[in-house]
Protein backbone atom coordinates (compact mmCIF):
# COMPACT_ATOMS: atom_id res chain seq x y z
CA UNK A 1 0.00 0.00 0.00
CA UNK A 2 1.23 3.23 -0.96
CA UNK A 3 4.11 4.43 1.53
CA UNK A 4 5.22 8.70 1.29
CA UNK A 5 3.87 11.54 -0.80
CA UNK A 6 6.95 13.11 -2.14
CA UNK A 7 7.86 15.59 -4.64
CA UNK A 8 7.78 13.78 -7.96
CA UNK A 9 10.42 12.23 -8.89
CA UNK A 10 12.10 13.28 -12.67
CA UNK A 11 13.08 10.40 -14.75
CA UNK A 12 10.10 8.44 -13.77
CA UNK A 13 7.65 8.98 -16.32
CA UNK A 14 4.90 7.49 -18.46
CA UNK A 15 2.62 8.87 -21.00
CA UNK A 16 -0.81 8.90 -20.89
CA UNK A 17 -2.96 9.28 -24.00
CA UNK A 18 -5.12 11.59 -23.10
CA UNK A 19 -4.52 15.75 -23.07
CA UNK A 20 -2.96 15.45 -19.77
CA UNK A 21 0.44 14.29 -22.05
CA UNK A 22 3.65 13.37 -19.69
CA UNK A 23 2.92 13.03 -16.67
CA UNK A 24 5.21 12.72 -13.90
CA UNK A 25 4.65 8.86 -12.11
CA UNK A 26 5.61 7.88 -8.58
CA UNK A 27 6.65 4.12 -9.09
CA UNK A 28 9.28 3.80 -6.75
CA UNK A 29 9.01 2.97 -2.78
CA UNK A 30 8.09 6.21 -0.61
CA UNK A 31 6.12 7.68 -3.36
CA UNK A 32 2.46 7.34 -4.39
CA UNK A 33 0.27 4.50 -6.05
CA UNK A 34 -2.87 4.84 -8.23
CA UNK A 35 -3.77 6.40 -11.46
CA UNK A 36 -6.26 8.93 -11.44
CA UNK A 37 -9.95 10.87 -11.94
CA UNK A 38 -10.71 13.47 -9.60
CA UNK A 39 -12.73 12.58 -7.07
CA UNK A 40 -16.71 12.88 -6.13
CA UNK A 41 -17.96 12.79 -2.26
CA UNK A 42 -18.25 9.05 -1.52
CA UNK A 43 -21.61 7.22 -1.39
CA UNK A 44 -22.13 3.93 -0.42
CA UNK A 45 -25.35 1.68 -1.43
CA UNK A 46 -26.69 0.00 1.67
CA UNK A 47 -25.88 -3.60 2.51
CA UNK A 48 -29.49 -4.70 1.97
CA UNK A 49 -29.11 -6.92 4.91
CA UNK A 50 -26.28 -9.20 3.52
CA UNK A 51 -24.63 -11.05 5.91
CA UNK A 52 -20.96 -10.71 6.82
CA UNK A 53 -18.90 -13.66 6.48
CA UNK A 54 -15.60 -14.30 8.28
CA UNK A 55 -15.05 -16.96 10.69
CA UNK A 56 -12.91 -16.42 13.67
CA UNK A 57 -9.64 -16.73 14.17
CA UNK A 58 -8.54 -18.89 17.14
CA UNK A 59 -7.17 -17.01 19.88
CA UNK A 60 -7.00 -13.90 17.69
CA UNK A 61 -6.92 -10.87 19.59
CA UNK A 62 -5.83 -8.11 16.78
CA UNK A 63 -8.12 -4.94 15.91
CA UNK A 64 -7.81 -3.91 12.46
CA UNK A 65 -7.27 -4.55 9.11
CA UNK A 66 -4.67 -7.56 8.01
CA UNK A 67 -4.44 -7.96 4.04
CA UNK A 68 -2.04 -10.59 2.90
CA UNK A 69 -0.62 -12.27 0.08
CA UNK A 70 -1.95 -8.86 -2.09
CA UNK A 71 -0.78 -6.70 -5.39
CA UNK A 72 -0.98 -3.16 -6.39
CA UNK A 73 -0.77 -0.96 -9.18
CA UNK A 74 0.81 1.90 -8.90
CA UNK A 75 -0.83 4.96 -11.28
CA UNK A 76 -1.07 8.65 -11.25
CA UNK A 77 -2.72 11.07 -13.42
CA UNK A 78 -3.13 15.43 -13.35
CA UNK A 79 -6.32 16.99 -13.00
CA UNK A 80 -7.64 20.48 -12.53
CA UNK A 81 -7.27 22.01 -9.14
CA UNK A 82 -10.46 23.45 -8.89
CA UNK A 83 -12.07 19.84 -9.23
CA UNK A 84 -9.98 18.50 -6.25
CA UNK A 85 -10.45 21.44 -4.39
CA UNK A 86 -14.81 21.08 -5.12
CA UNK A 87 -14.44 17.18 -3.70
CA UNK A 88 -12.34 17.64 -0.37
CA UNK A 89 -13.47 19.41 2.51
CA UNK A 90 -11.87 22.95 3.04
CA UNK A 91 -9.39 21.28 6.14
CA UNK A 92 -7.11 19.98 3.61
CA UNK A 93 -4.66 21.44 1.01
CA UNK A 94 -4.52 19.47 -2.00
CA UNK A 95 -0.70 19.64 -3.23
CA UNK A 96 -0.41 20.88 -6.60
CA UNK A 97 1.84 20.10 -9.82
CA UNK A 98 5.24 21.64 -9.41
CA UNK A 99 4.83 22.39 -12.82
CA UNK A 100 1.41 24.14 -13.25
CA UNK A 101 -0.11 24.80 -10.11
CA UNK A 102 -4.02 24.56 -11.57
CA UNK A 103 -3.33 20.76 -11.38
CA UNK A 104 -3.24 18.43 -8.50
CA UNK A 105 -2.95 14.49 -8.70
CA UNK A 106 -5.91 12.23 -8.41
CA UNK A 107 -4.79 8.40 -7.53
CA UNK A 108 -6.49 5.35 -8.37
CA UNK A 109 -4.48 2.03 -5.81
CA UNK A 110 -6.38 -0.64 -7.68
CA UNK A 111 -5.48 -3.80 -5.19
CA UNK A 112 -6.37 -7.51 -4.86
CA UNK A 113 -5.24 -9.72 -2.13
CA UNK A 114 -5.69 -13.63 -1.40
CA UNK A 115 -6.22 -12.84 2.29
CA UNK A 116 -8.47 -10.59 4.68
CA UNK A 117 -8.65 -10.63 8.62
CA UNK A 118 -10.63 -7.65 9.92
CA UNK A 119 -10.93 -7.74 13.67
CA UNK A 120 -9.55 -11.35 13.71
CA UNK A 121 -12.13 -12.52 11.20
CA UNK A 122 -10.74 -14.16 8.21
CA UNK A 123 -13.11 -13.60 5.53
CA UNK A 124 -13.53 -15.61 3.00
CA UNK A 125 -11.97 -15.90 -1.00
CA UNK A 126 -10.34 -12.84 -2.87
CA UNK A 127 -11.02 -9.04 -2.14
CA UNK A 128 -10.23 -6.79 -5.42
CA UNK A 129 -10.76 -3.19 -4.45
CA UNK A 130 -10.32 0.40 -6.52
CA UNK A 131 -9.18 3.02 -3.71
CA UNK A 132 -9.31 6.97 -5.18
CA UNK A 133 -6.59 9.39 -3.75
CA UNK A 134 -5.00 12.66 -3.69
CA UNK A 135 -1.87 14.03 -1.98
CA UNK A 136 -2.25 16.46 0.39
CA UNK A 137 -0.08 18.91 1.61
CA UNK A 138 -1.77 20.26 4.43
CA UNK A 139 -4.36 20.36 7.26
CA UNK A 140 -5.77 22.72 9.33
CA UNK A 141 -3.58 25.29 8.17
CA UNK A 142 -0.56 23.37 9.10
CA UNK A 143 1.60 21.46 6.84
CA UNK A 144 1.27 17.66 6.13
CA UNK A 145 2.19 15.44 3.56
CA UNK A 146 -0.69 12.83 3.29
CA UNK A 147 -3.47 10.94 1.59
CA UNK A 148 -7.25 11.70 1.67
CA UNK A 149 -9.60 8.57 0.36
CA UNK A 150 -11.34 10.06 -2.60
CA UNK A 151 -13.54 7.04 -2.91
CA UNK A 152 -12.97 3.08 -2.15
CA UNK A 153 -15.06 0.00 -3.06
CA UNK A 154 -14.76 -3.38 -2.57
CA UNK A 155 -16.29 -6.67 -3.01
CA UNK A 156 -15.35 -7.84 0.74
CA UNK A 157 -18.33 -7.07 2.54
CA UNK A 158 -16.55 -7.83 6.17
CA UNK A 159 -14.12 -4.70 5.15
CA UNK A 160 -17.30 -2.57 4.09
CA UNK A 161 -18.62 -3.46 7.30
CA UNK A 162 -15.63 -2.28 8.89
CA UNK A 163 -14.83 1.53 7.57
CA UNK A 164 -18.84 2.17 7.83
CA UNK A 165 -18.70 1.43 11.84
CA UNK A 166 -16.57 4.53 11.68
CA UNK A 167 -18.95 6.14 9.55
CA UNK A 168 -16.99 6.23 6.11
CA UNK A 169 -19.77 5.00 2.88
CA UNK A 170 -16.88 2.56 1.66
CA UNK A 171 -19.07 1.13 -1.98
CA UNK A 172 -19.94 -2.32 -1.76
CA UNK A 173 -18.98 -3.88 -4.83
CA UNK A 174 -19.38 -7.59 -5.05
CA UNK A 175 -18.68 -7.97 -8.86
CA UNK A 176 -15.43 -6.60 -8.85
CA UNK A 177 -12.89 -9.04 -9.91
CA UNK A 178 -10.06 -10.16 -11.33
CA UNK A 179 -7.55 -12.62 -13.10
CA UNK A 180 -4.28 -13.51 -12.98
CA UNK A 181 -2.19 -15.87 -15.74
CA UNK A 182 1.45 -16.40 -16.85
CA UNK A 183 2.49 -14.05 -19.70
CA UNK A 184 6.05 -15.59 -20.35
CA UNK A 185 9.47 -15.75 -18.17
CA UNK A 186 9.29 -13.63 -15.12
CA UNK A 187 5.71 -11.95 -16.88
CA UNK A 188 1.96 -12.05 -15.60
CA UNK A 189 -1.27 -10.75 -17.37
CA UNK A 190 -3.44 -9.09 -14.59
CA UNK A 191 -6.72 -8.56 -15.76
CA UNK A 192 -8.89 -6.00 -13.15
CA UNK A 193 -12.87 -5.18 -13.29
CA UNK A 194 -14.29 -3.08 -11.32
CA UNK A 195 -18.02 -3.18 -12.10
CA UNK A 196 -20.84 -1.35 -9.96
CA UNK A 197 -20.72 1.01 -7.04
CA UNK A 198 -20.04 3.72 -9.74
CA UNK A 199 -16.23 3.19 -10.05
CA UNK A 200 -16.68 1.00 -12.98
CA UNK A 201 -13.32 0.79 -14.78
CA UNK A 202 -10.97 -1.75 -16.07
CA UNK A 203 -7.51 -2.64 -16.65
CA UNK A 204 -5.49 -4.69 -18.54
CA UNK A 205 -1.36 -4.97 -17.71
CA UNK A 206 1.37 -7.14 -18.04
CA UNK A 207 3.39 -7.05 -15.59
CA UNK A 208 7.74 -7.55 -14.12
CA UNK A 209 7.00 -9.95 -11.24
CA UNK A 210 9.01 -8.94 -8.63
CA UNK A 211 11.92 -10.81 -6.68
CA UNK A 212 10.67 -12.54 -3.86
CA UNK A 213 13.74 -11.14 -1.52
CA UNK A 214 14.23 -8.67 -0.17
CA UNK A 215 10.80 -7.89 1.86
CA UNK A 216 10.90 -4.34 3.68
CA UNK A 217 8.74 -3.46 5.83
CA UNK A 218 7.96 0.73 5.61
CA UNK A 219 5.20 2.90 6.73
CA UNK A 220 2.89 4.95 4.39
CA UNK A 221 1.69 8.75 4.98
CA UNK A 222 -0.81 9.29 7.13
CA UNK A 223 -4.53 8.56 5.46
CA UNK A 224 -7.30 10.77 6.07
CA UNK A 225 -11.33 10.22 4.74
CA UNK A 226 -14.26 11.58 6.23
CA UNK A 227 -17.64 10.73 6.91
CA UNK A 228 -20.86 11.54 9.12
CA UNK A 229 -19.22 10.67 12.42
CA UNK A 230 -16.23 12.55 11.87
CA UNK A 231 -12.51 12.29 10.38
CA UNK A 232 -10.85 8.87 10.01
CA UNK A 233 -7.19 8.68 10.11
CA UNK A 234 -5.12 5.68 9.40
CA UNK A 235 -1.41 4.39 8.57
CA UNK A 236 -0.60 1.48 6.55
CA UNK A 237 2.61 -1.16 7.86
CA UNK A 238 3.39 -2.44 4.91
CA UNK A 239 5.69 -5.58 3.55
CA UNK A 240 6.71 -5.30 0.27
CA UNK A 241 8.49 -7.03 -2.34
CA UNK A 242 10.99 -4.54 -4.51
CA UNK A 243 8.58 -2.24 -6.76
CA UNK A 244 8.19 -3.60 -10.43
CA UNK A 245 6.34 -1.90 -13.41
CA UNK A 246 4.33 -3.41 -16.23
CA UNK A 247 2.35 -1.89 -19.13
CA UNK A 248 -1.57 -0.95 -18.89
CA UNK A 249 -4.34 -0.23 -20.84
CA UNK A 250 -7.84 1.42 -18.88
CA UNK A 251 -11.11 1.96 -19.83
CA UNK A 252 -13.05 3.81 -17.90
CA UNK A 253 -17.07 3.89 -17.95
CA UNK A 254 -19.00 7.03 -19.15
CA UNK A 255 -20.85 8.03 -15.52
CA UNK A 256 -18.62 6.47 -12.89
CA UNK A 257 -17.23 8.41 -10.33
CA UNK A 258 -13.70 8.56 -12.21
CA UNK A 259 -15.09 9.66 -15.37
CA UNK A 260 -17.47 12.46 -13.45
CA UNK A 261 -14.22 13.57 -11.82
CA UNK A 262 -12.05 13.79 -15.02
CA UNK A 263 -10.49 10.71 -16.07
CA UNK A 264 -9.85 9.80 -19.51
CA UNK A 265 -12.38 7.38 -20.89
CA UNK A 266 -8.98 5.81 -22.14
CA UNK A 267 -5.74 5.41 -20.78
CA UNK A 268 -2.23 3.88 -21.31
CA UNK A 269 1.31 3.39 -20.22
CA UNK A 270 3.72 2.56 -17.36
CA UNK A 271 1.78 1.53 -14.07
CA UNK A 272 4.42 0.65 -11.02
CA UNK A 273 3.56 -2.82 -9.62
CA UNK A 274 4.22 -4.12 -6.09
CA UNK A 275 3.20 -7.68 -4.28
CA UNK A 276 3.56 -7.84 -0.33
CA UNK A 277 1.01 -6.97 2.37
CA UNK A 278 0.04 -4.91 4.82
CA UNK A 279 -1.62 -3.84 8.30
CA UNK A 280 -4.05 -0.78 9.34
CA UNK A 281 -6.14 -0.10 11.70
CA UNK A 282 -8.50 3.00 10.97
CA UNK A 283 -9.82 5.43 14.07
CA UNK A 284 -11.73 8.27 14.54
CA UNK A 285 -9.92 10.96 15.21
CA UNK A 286 -12.57 13.13 17.57
CA UNK A 287 -11.46 16.58 15.40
Amino acid sequence: MVTTPSAVRPGIRRRLTTLLSLIAVAVSLGVLPGTGADAAPLAGAPLAGAPLAGAPLAGAEHRGISERDCYEFNEIVLVPMATLRANVPARYAPQSWPEDPNLGYVIFADYACATTIVDGHRTPGRSVTTMGLTIIAGRDGRPEAAYFVLWQATDNLLLVASYRRLGLPVRYAPANHDRVAPAGPGTSSIVTTYRGAGTDHRRDAIVTEPPAEPVVEVSSAPFYATGPLGEVRWIYVNRIRPQSTGTFTMAVAPGSVPADLGVPATMSGQTGFLRGGWDSEPALTGA
